[in-house]
């Protein structure tokens, strides 16, 4: 059987690292790459097609990669999102801030190896289908135990109507 190839799209405003981070994707023949050059067409493309991976550079024209990841969140809803965040100089707070809006990894432009954005790219997508598979049977959980919930109250009543039966019953039996 024959696998479907990944849709990836490359957010980068610069045409020579777009083609690099391209190049390096499309080094697997499972990845199909889209490139886009700036923020607001990433974000509409976004809400047209389902991707299995995002690689996000932080420092963009009218709207950085933190920005990004928000805008992102309103389209997706909250979660957690396959994005590879990429940017040139290494900033451990800003790294932060990206996982807490969704990003998946952080790589710095200069240490980009090909084994290792192929690595984070597939990583980030096994881990948002995962978040999303768990967040899933939770809310399918919610869903049961909201059902159960009922029931044990309608037992209750039930319960409570059966007690109250029966005492009845035992004060008319020691009157006799």
């Amino acid at each position: 059987m024959e696998s479907r190839r990944k849709k990836i799209l490359v957010v980068e405003d610069n045409p020579e690292d777009r083609g690099l981070i391209r190049r390096l994707l499309e080094s697997s023949d499972e990845n199909c790459v889209i490139e886009v050059g700036e923020a607001e067409a990433a974000l509409n493309f976004c809400e047209k097609v389902q991707l299995d991976g995002i690689v996000l550079d932080l420092r963009l024209p009218r709207m950085d990669g933190l920005e990004f990841l928000s805008r992102l969140g309103s389209i997706y809803g909250g979660g957690v999102w396959p994005v590879v965040v990429l940017t040139g100089e290494g900033d451990e707070h800003t790294a932060v801030e990206a996982m807490k809006r969704g990003a998946q990894d952080y790589l710095i432009k200069s240490e980009i190896t090909q084994d290792k954005l192929l690595f984070a790219v597939a990583s980030a997508a096994k881990r948002a289908v995962e978040v999303r598979t768990q967040q899933v049977a939770i809310k399918q959980l919610e869903v049961e135990n909201k059902s159960l919930r009922r029931t044990i109250t309608h037992l209750d009543a039930r319960l409570s109507d059966a007690e109250g039966k029966l005492t009845e019953a035992l004060k008319k039996m020691e009157q006799l």
